[in-house]
């Protein structure tokens, strides 16, 4: 119960929007939302790929375009039909909230700290500024299983339980499936902790140990093998140039979350990009200094094997912090190579580029830390004076993360989705939104994304389309395309690209579905816009032209 208050206090204060509004903005929020629904709705159509979504058309495999989000499916259909959307999404949100404090608990508790050091750890783990500033981001929501992992392996070590090996395969698998940037600091830190926990404890690795890890190794890969045979075949594709200034630097570390109730002050003086802010709050890192002390003195009684586990586990943290810096730092001048730059070709690795969020392993880190300080400056004090002073720490912690939380309405309303609705009574064909939203312009997630979801309604395939990439020539494809509403008649090139895609039906946009991103020509056009797509088009290609709410239909004939 204490979870869930502190999420709904942190990560959803406006309960009064669960049925109208999504937590995010209407890019990576909507993205998900969308990724979701298509997955459920491809699992049990049983007529379309889960792999081929409804977008990008006719680009196959998209959906190793982003982190694919399969392994919440199941949760997300039964959500899905109990709740609707987007309730749904909005209960998979909170969860995933609640699923990082309890992990972090249980880990924390494994570990020998007490129970108000343990929920502490929580709360730095969960609503630190790289969580928080990314709560729209829903794979970010998965991160509660890096301290799940790291707390079935440890546990599998100690008791060599089958059950354990069977969920630390599932988590491997979820982590690949979900959040695939943090396997690649994830599973060497699991590596880490199991060799530094047999050297530790003098142990060979008997048949059982050999036959858990395989089994949980096996699972994990028949569980990502679909995807990552897919991503590899995608080649160059996905990825990306390396941007220096996409690495971390040291004053990321002093940058609060957007929004930030306490450090607003902070924010303005140190103005970082919105992936780089990841102060972790003067509270924890006090109390992270006492941690050090505390494992750090000799007067302390001698650690047992779970704290000594505990050493294993931060040390296991540091590798990421590390990648989270990139291929280089220049200090006073001087540029300085760092690992990154020997692993950036390795599969994984190349494909990262929002390095700020590695550092949510070391953020688990610093939570322990933090835990085992609090325990140390508590010790001896009065058995009341403990739970009033967690509770006074807690509190300034959950201050030091308050932020802004986004809430984006719904787009469903009868004025932007009519045309939807209407195209879900039509047969089959390839549609085509305009104007496209330019995959080179920031504001491209912003006004694509809202419509896939009211793809949603129709399933259709799109010729737009929107994630963590885009298939090769589709800024060409967008350049041409949108020549339609520019007037005068369509140029045979546009033509010849609409043949080519077979689009059946052209749906003009002429409200914006985002109101933040509203400019007239880049997210909708106005009647006179509209119209200047129907003339465009040869009269005998068009077999009627209806406006239905904000947004004109073109059926063209088959050609």
């Amino acid at each position: 119960m204490l979870f869930l208050l502190v999420t709904v206090v942190m990560a959803l204060p406006s309960v009064g929007q669960w049925t109208s509004a999504t937590p995010g903005n209407y890019g990576d929020a909507f993205f998900s939302q969308w990724l979701l629904r298509w997955n459920v709705h491809a699992l049990l159509d049983g007529q379309a790929s889960v792999f081929h979504p409804n977008i990008f058309w006719p680009a196959r495999d998209i959906l190793v375009y982003s982190d694919s989000t399969l392994a919440v499916a199941p949760l997300a259909a039964v959500a899905g039909f109990v709740l609707g959307w987007p309730v749904a999404y909005n209960a998979l949100y909170v969860a995933g909230w609640m699923c990082s404090l309890a992990s972090s608990y249980a880990l924390a508790r494994w570990l020998r700290v007490s129970r108000p050091a343990a929920v502490l750890a929580a709360l730095v783990f969960t609503f630190a500024a790289v969580r928080i500033n990314l709560h729209g981001n829903f794979p970010m929501q998965f991160t509660f299983l890096a301290p799940l992992s790291i707390l079935l392996v440890l546990r599998f070590l100690d008791e060599r339980r089958w059950w354990q090996a069977v969920a630390l395969g599932l988590c491997g698998g979820a982590v690949l499936l979900n959040i695939g940037y943090l396997a690649v600091v994830l599973f060497p830190a699991l590596a880490m902790v199991a060799a530094g926990w047999l050297v530790a404890t003098r142990t060979r690795p008997d048949a059982r140990l050999v036959a858990g890890a395989a089994a949980a190794g096996a699972i994990a890969a028949a569980l990502a093998l679909p995807i990552f045979v897919r991503f590899s075949a995608q080649g160059d594709t996905l990825r990306p140039r390396y941007i220096v200034e996409h690495a971390v630097t040291p004053r990321a570390f002093l940058s609060p979350a957007h929004g930030s109730l306490l450090y607003g002050w902070l924010d303005d003086l140190t103005d970082a990009p919105f992936e780089h802010r990841l102060f972790p709050g003067a509270m924890a890192l006090a109390l992270g200094g006492a941690g050090v002390a505390s494992l750090w003195s000799r007067r302390d009684p001698p650690p047992d094997l779970r704290r000594r586990a505990l050493v294993l586990v931060l040390v296991s943290t540091l590798p990421a912090l590390v990648l989270a810096f990139g291929k280089f730092q220049t200090i006073g001048g001087w540029r300085l190579p760092l690992p990154y730059s020997l692993l950036a070709d390795v599969t994984g690795y190349k494909s990262v580029r929002s390095f700020g969020r590695l550092t949510v392993l070391p953020l688990l880190g610093l939570a322990l830390l933090a835990a085992v300080g609090y325990d140390r400056l508590a010790r001896g004090r009065a058995a009341r004076a403990g739970p009033a002073l967690a509770l006074v720490v807690g509190a300034v912690m959950l201050l030091e993360y308050k932020a802004t939380i986004v809430m984006s309405p719904r787009v469903d309303t009868p004025e932007l989705a009519s045309v939807n609705r209407a195209l879900a009574e039509l047969p089959d064909g390839v549609v085509l939104e305009l104007p496209m939203a330019d995959n080179r312009h920031f504001t491209y997630g912003f006004i694509e994304a809202p419509r896939m979801v009211l793809s949603a309604i129709d399933w259709k395939p799109r010729v737009n389309g929107y994630s963590g990439y885009s298939p090769p020539g589709y800024s060409e494809t967008v350049d041409v395309l949108n020549t339609l509403g520019d007037g005068g008649p369509a140029s045979p090139e546009a033509l010849a690209m609409l043949d080519r895609l077979g689009v059946r039906y052209v749906v003009v946009r002429m409200a914006p579905l985002d109101r933040d991103h509203d400019a007239i020509g880049r997210a909708y056009l106005d009647e006179a816009g509209a119209r200047r797509v129907v003339d465009a088009l040869p009269p005998e290609r068009v077999e009627q032209a209806r406006t239905l709410g904000a947004a004109l239909l073109i059926e063209l004939r088959p050609h």
